[in-house]
This record gives C-alpha cells, structure tokens and sequence, in this order.
C-alpha cells in the first residue's frame, strides 16, 4: 500500500472528517517538486491563490523536468486534482530562484487548505548538480544561502496572513529547511506551527542553540534502508518507515509503505544494517577532514563536471569529464591536490570497509 492507495481510500474524505495529518504533508511536499510556479500565483505581494483543481494540468511534462521521478508526480497531482479531499486547496505564493553565485537551488509554495491553515512546503535536492552542491554545504556551513532564503520566505508569508495556523514541511533537502525555519522562526510566529515534518532529510552537523526548545514540534522520518535522513540526525525517536525500494532507492516516498487503517506511514522496528553502516562510513570520512579541506573537496570535484547541469549529464558524460580532470584541477597547488585526494580515498575507503560490515550484526546506537 502506497501513497496512491492512500489517495484511491481517503481521497473523497474532506479534513473535517479525517484530519491533516503526515502523509497529507507528504503530499504536499511531493508536489513541491513540481514546478508550480508556471501554473499559479507568484510570490509577489501574499495576494492570489489557485483551486488546486483548477490549475492547468495540460502540459505536465513541462512541470516535471529536473524531477527524479516525473511519471509518478505527474500522475500524482493530476488525482489529487481530482479528489475532493484536495481539490480546492489552494495553491500560490510560489518561490524558486537558481543562483550559482550563491550555490543555491531553493523552491518552497503555500498550500491553503480549507481549514484555514497554511502548509509551507520546502522542495528538496532536484536533478540539477547545483543542487546537489549545495547539498555538500551541509558538511562544513552551518547556514546555506537556502536557509536564509526560506526563514525569510516563512517570516514574510506568516505576516502576509496574520491569523492562520502553519504547518511547515519538505522532504530530503526540504525537510531540511522545513526545521531549519522552525527552529529560528521569531517566538510568535512559532507558536502559530501545529507541526513540522521532515521527510528523510539531514540534520545540523552542529545542534543549534533551540533544538531542544523547539524539537517536540519536529516530526521527523527516515527509511530502513537509506542514509540521508540519518546524516546528522539530532532526533532521539525518528519514525523508521517502510519502503519497498532498497538502500538509496528507499529515499524516493513512492516506495514508502501506508498503514492505511491507521492514516499513517508504514513503521518498522529500525534501520536496516545496510543503512547504519552507510551513515557510519560518511561521518567518519567527514569527521577526519577538517571543514576546509571537505569544501576544497567539493569544490574540485563540482570544477571536474562544471560542463554537467543535471546529474543525467553527468551519468552521459562521466568518463570524458573524469578524463579531464587534470585540467580542471589545474589551478590548484600540490598540497591542495594531496587534501583534496585524501578525503576521497577516506571516503571510498570508508565506504569500501562500510560495504564489508554491512551483511554481519547491525551496529549498535551511540547514545548521545
């Protein structure tokens, strides 16, 4: 049972009869990775919204480009356009800005739902290498260009509508965001937040200063299987969820499983070993390298594939680009090239030793 079921069980349901709750957001933040902008109201002065069943669904292929899995977003929306559960939601106040400048690949929407509240969704890593960039920021900066951008998105929306009630959300990167705002909201805004839900995405490599202030409102997920929602994880009790897709493939929601009885994610016990053993060889090659050293990294190995935008040019282009990698690396001095090697071979060695250990007993919890 997936989230199509979920929809083809409850979606004649309004929220007066079965309310919000986590695979809602979930959805939500799904169609975040769409680009909604094209089809409704713009972030511009908090004016102008869209029945979600009344947006112009005609040209999808054009709304699911530099998605990971288009087919099953596009079929996505186009039945939650159709349900009564979602049809008139509103949909508006979209945002999306790519800035290689700042290394920055951000999107978040405002969802109105009937009740009156607000779902702000953050949209996580697209295909582009931009994206995926920026996601390596998140091992040696403590605050993205993405980060402010979103608080600041949060910040303005909240006063553009003084009297709702907000859930935040996003998955993978997005889920990021989503408790990066929560936890630096202002005070009142963030007494307004019902919840917060991040769908198997990183942490913060350092705990910030009101984690433990602000946490209870963080609904946190992870797969058995994969390992970003357990990168820097700062959360004692994250909900484990099913999927049927293993290790990385776990990461994409259409493989999550639902406990449709029960209106939830599918739990199981843990983690698999698989994905502990992944998380483990990451942090110790981060871990061993100092900050510097991780961004002259990625920095080299983004100069290496500058010519990729997505990560399907990469997968077209890798031997060619590989191949000319002393000439990206050029302009780099000796002692840069041996740290920029070593942290690779730390990495692949750690990967390398991680993929040994994984088929024997699960690793134990550290306790923190």
């Amino acid at each position: 049972m997936n989230l199509f079921a979920y929809l083809e069980k409850y979606g004649g349901s309004s929220f007066e009869e079965l309310p919000f709750g986590e695979i809602d957001a979930l959805l939500l933040t799904e169609l975040s990775y769409l680009q909604l902008e094209k089809i409704s109201p713009y972030y511009v002065d908090g004016k102008g919204r869209l029945p979600l069943k009344s947006l112009n669904l005609s040209s999808l292929k054009n709304l699911s480009k530099r998605t990971a899995d288009p087919t099953n977003l596009e079929n996505l929306i186009l039945k939650m356009a159709e349900s009564p559960r979602f049809e008139n939601m509103g949909v508006g106040l979209g945002l999306t800005i790519q800035d290689p400048r700042r290394v920055m690949q951000y999107a978040s929407f405002t969802f109105f739902l009937p009740d009156g509240s607000l779902f702000l969704a953050f949209r996580g890593t697209d295909t582009t290498l931009l994206g995926w960039k920026e996601n390596f920021q998140l091992a040696y900066r403590e605050r993205l260009a993405s980060h402010n951008q979103a608080l600041e998105y949060a910040e303005q929306v909240l006063e553009w509508y003084p009297d709702c009630p907000v859930y935040i959300g996003g998955h993978s990167k997005g889920g990021n965001l989503a408790s990066f705002v929560t936890l630096h909201l202002k005070e009142k805004d963030y007494q307004r937040v019902i919840a917060s839900y991040n769908f198997d995405g990183p942490d913060f490599k350092k705990q910030p200063a009101n984690f433990e202030q602000r946490k209870n409102k963080i609904q946190k997920y992870m797969t058995q299987e994969d390992v970003i929602g357990a990168l820097f994880n700062l959360t004692e009790n994250p909900h484990i969820i099913k999927a049927t897709a293993k290790l990385a493939g776990g990461h994409n929601p259409f493989s999550w499983q639902v406990d449709l009885p029960a209106h939830i994610l599918q739990r199981v016990a843990d983690r698999s070993a698989a994905s502990y053993a992944g998380e483990k060889a990451f942090l110790e090659a981060i871990n061993q390298t100092s900050e510097e050293d991780i961004e002259l990294a990625a920095d080299a190995l983004f100069k290496i594939f500058w010519s990729c935008e997505t990560v399907h040019d990469l997968t077209m282009n890798l031997v060619p680009a590989f191949l000319k990698k002393d000439d990206a690396l050029s302009k780099y001095t000796k002692d840069e090239k041996e740290r920029i090697t070593a942290f690779f071979e730390r990495l692949f060695a750690a990967l390398l030793e991680s993929e040994a250990k994984k088929f024997f007993r699960k690793p134990k919890k550290e306790k923190r």
